[in-house]
């Protein structure tokens, strides 16, 4: 059996009280109403759970748990549009349908049993009321089925009971439904009773279940002030919170952590939300406060204070207090109110987990969708990269005394000489060199923008072409632009979807951080990585998807499919599994870096491309003179779905494939990742955190570079040992052919030791995740593996 939650609706009594918040989620005894009603449905075994809200509910409703189905509808208002919408999720099931604006505190257990004994098509709850004509009745026989059903109370015998909110269906309702529906036509939509009386009438038994417990329908400030005193009456003493000597408490009393009592008097049944201060003041009897709110001088009695209020001077009796206002005492004038708002979004770890256990998408369905969608645009552009001489590229120049590669414009990006000296303290941590570099001072915008579609995050992805990536069209972030392509340097087309990363109010925002890019071939570039959550209505423009994260990581396990700058914008995304502990505390880990940072001394200096050491150019390259790690080379460029369709520029083209590698191990339970503090001359700030394995092993034996330490034990690992292997490539707009093979490999105690090496550390993908939200402390190939957890394609926890 399923269960649909049916919206509560937005009615006028919540007006000013709390008119931005559905009924299902106004909060009674500190609690919203929909925890208690989604407890009175998995009390009855039900954990497949939908709830149906319309469209301008849907931001607020974050995590809702486990087994419950956002339901968004954006038709008519009424039950029969509600249970149409719901259809596909029902799939032919037996359901409970629930009405959220209602409390059965003392559960349907006997309902439910009932039902599922009997199984007729319908089974109503009834229950009886003082007053039954604001309601529609029943007339129930002693077998426990419905004898009448009549549209008038007058019509009815005897007392009558009032149908309350909550009804048990097999799947017999969705015709009956549909065949009302149909009969009304144009008339005022009908209810689900209408429906239940048009079988009742065609001979169809209809089972009835007396209800004897507490219900209220929440439909006024008296009912949710009855509610509240009914929920408080079950409340034990449970102190969290600090309490001053001078405070008394009387009976059942809650105070949660972070809140603070001074001076003050609370009867209970009472409770004190967190971090909320009660000073000089009586509470309760049946009194909830909220969260973040301010009581001062104040007397409460029988009264509700939403989240964020502030009473002072003035004494309350049965009163609803909305939340963010502010109370004072008579003649006084209230301040403007200061909305604080939460410091972060709870909710979004269980929303990107939920999104990242998603394999399914709303947009393409499945991976072989995703896959079948890129080969259809790649199918409907033009792409053509030719190598030229340097001489035939437009625009660009080589400078005749300094020999740097340079844009007519003074725009986009250089090609220079870089002079490096690294010092880590030590004889065999001291290196020089020289080598090209590209120097790009500008920060672009990485963005991506995400969205709810039934409950599930999506990520706005394009289909995008690179002239340096082995398969040109990968999956890049929603706007990858650098600052003179989107102010339209190039003089081409505008950039789709910019206005949601330039103006701060279209919406939400889930991450923004500068991020570096490669410290080996690029010259201290930044990026700025963004997350933006929107609400609302975003079209997919034709080279565009959304997808969840689930799907991401299905497609990180296929090589060259998601480009380098979706992978480091969804590393900045929140932790999304929960961890016991780690080996070393967040402070520990920042500590041993900063001392990683304080013992190298990483000097790097532009100096002119002509005189760098060991590197020789012609017409067609520059390289090293035994061609090692890199060439400078020019291309021509034809891209039909670009905002420029013709161009040509240089590119740095590596020699070889690369290896980045973390090492994994369990302690207690809980993934370690073996960091390696890296020293590279483009790093703004010298040293940043790299994955434990990150070399191009063919150069060791030539160059007399020291060997990764833990290089063996990356490619000598088992089958079995190896979490995570693909083939990705790098920034495809500034380096040919770029290419690295990426692992994750558990070792055990002998091949890792629990005490690393100097300049390597132990921590949890969950403090990775929490550095990201700072800028040059994860580098980028690290920031590709911590993707890889993010999306799911590798279960650490498993």
């Amino acid at each position: 059996m399923k269960a649909l939650v049916l919206p509560g609706g937005w009615d006028d009594w919540r007006h000013p009280l709390d008119r931005s918040t559905p009924a299902q989620l106004v909060r009674i005894a500190n609690k919203p109403l929909l925890d208690y009603v989604l407890e009175t449905v998995r009390n009855i075994g039900v954990s497949d759970i939908g709830i149906v809200i319309d469209d301008r509910e849907s931001q607020n409703f974050g995590a809702v748990g486990d087994g419950v189905r956002v339901l968004p509808h954006d038709g008519p208002p009424g039950i029969l549009p509600a249970l149409a919408a719901a259809r596909d999720f029902l799939d032919g099931d037996d359901f409970l349908l629930y009405s959220g604006a209602n409390l059965l505190a003392d559960g349907l257990g006997a309902a439910a049993a009932e039902f599922r004994s009997t199984r007729p098509v319908a089974q109503l709850l009834v229950h009886k009321v003082p007053d039954p004509s604001a309601f529609a009745v029943a007339e129930v026989g002693d077998n426990g089925l419905v004898r009448c059903l009549p549209e008038y109370l007058a019509d009815a015998g005897g007392d009558g009971l009032a149908v309350i909110g909550a009804y048990f269906f097999t799947a017999g309702i969705h015709a009956a439904a549909a065949a009302v529906s149909a009969a009304a036509g144009d008339a005022a939509e009908p209810g689900i009773i209408d429906v239940v009386r048009w079988l009742h009438e065609r001979g169809v038994e209809v089972g009835a279940q007396e209800y004897f417990g507490f219900w209220r329908a929440v439909e006024s400030p008296d009912a949710v002030l009855e509610c509240n005193r009914h929920l408080l009456g079950e409340l034990h003493r449970d102190v969290a919170g600090a309490v001053d000597a001078e405070t008394k408490l009387v009976g059942p009393v809650v105070v949660e952590r972070g809140a603070r009592v001074v001076r003050s008097r609370i009867v209970g049944p009472a409770i004190v939300g967190a971090h909320t201060v009660v000073a000089e003041s009586e509470i309760g009897p049946n009194t909830a406060v909220g969260e973040d709110c301010v009581i001062h001088a104040a007397t409460l009695t029988d009264s509700i204070v939403l989240d964020g209020a502030s009473v002072r001077g003035t004494a309350l009796n049965d009163s609803v207090v909305g939340r963010f206002a502010r109370i004072v005492p008579p003649g006084e004038r209230a301040a403007a109110p200061v909305r604080l708002e939460p410091r972060e979004d709870r909710s979004l770890p269980d929303r990107l987990a939920r999104s990242a256990a998603a394999k399914h998408g709303d947009h393409l369905h499945d991976t072989a969708d995703v896959t079948g969608w890129l080969a259809g645009r790649a199918r409907a552009h033009r792409y053509q990269v030719d190598r030229i001489p340097f001489t035939e590229l437009d625009g660009w120049s080589t400078h005749p005394e300094t020999g740097n590669l340079a844009h007519r414009s003074g725009k986009f990006f250089t090609i220079e000489g870089l002079d490096v000296t690294v010092d880590g303290g030590s004889p065999s941590s001291y290196r020089h060199w020289q080598q090209p570099i590209i120097v790009q001072p500008e920060v672009g915008i990485l963005g991506i923008l995400v969205k709810e579609f039934d409950g599930v995050l999506h990520c706005l992805l394009q289909a995008k072409m690179e002239p340096g990536n082995p398969n040109p069209l990968q999956l890049s972030p929603t706007v990858q632009a650098t600052h003179s392509n989107y102010t339209g340097v190039h003089k081409g087309a505008s950039v789709p979807y910019l206005e949601y990363f330039l103006d701060p109010g279209r919406g939400k925002v889930i991450a923004d951080v500068l991020q570096s890019e490669h410290g080996s071939w690029f010259s201290r570039k930044v990026n700025r990585n963004m997350i933006i959550e929107v609400d609302e209505d975003v079209p997919a423009r034709e080279d565009f998807c959304w997808l969840t994260l689930g799907q991401v990581g299905d497609l990180l396990w296929q090589d060259n499919v998601i480009n380098m700058d979706t992978r480091t914008v969804l590393a900045c995304t929140p932790a999304n599994v929960a961890e016991d502990g780690a080996l070393h505390s967040d402070a520990d880990v920042l500590s041993w870096f900063t001392a990683e940072r304080s013992r190298y001394d990483v000097h790097a200096r532009h100096i002119p491309l002509n005189d760098v050491v060991d590197w020789t150019s012609d017409e067609w390259t520059v390289k090293h003179e035994r061609d090692w790690y890199f060439r400078v080379v020019a291309v021509s460029v034809r891209a039909d779905s670009r905002e420029v369709t013709q161009w040509s520029q240089p590119l740095l083209e590596p020699v070889h494939f690369g290896l980045t590698a973390f090492v994994l191990r369990h302690f207690a339970g809980v993934p370690h990742l073996l960091v390696h503090a890296r020293a590279e001359g483009g790093f703004r700030n010298g040293v940043e955190m790299g994955p434990t394995v990150q070399c191009t092993p063919q150069y060791h034996p030539l160059d007399g570079s020291s060997r990764s330490r833990f290089l063996n034990l990356v490619l000598d690992a088992a089958p079995e040992r190896v979490r995570y292997t693909s083939v990705q490539s790098e920034e495809g707009g500034r380096l040919l052919n770029a290419e690295n093979r990426y692992l994750i490999v558990e070792a055990d105690e002998a091949q890792a030791p629990l005490e690393p090496p100097e300049g390597y550390q132990w921590v949890t993908p969950n403090q990775l995740s929490s550095l990201m939200r700072h800028g040059h402390y994860v580098n980028i190939q690290a920031r590709t593996l911590l993707a890889a957890i993010n999306t799911g394609a590798v279960r650490l926890f498993d």
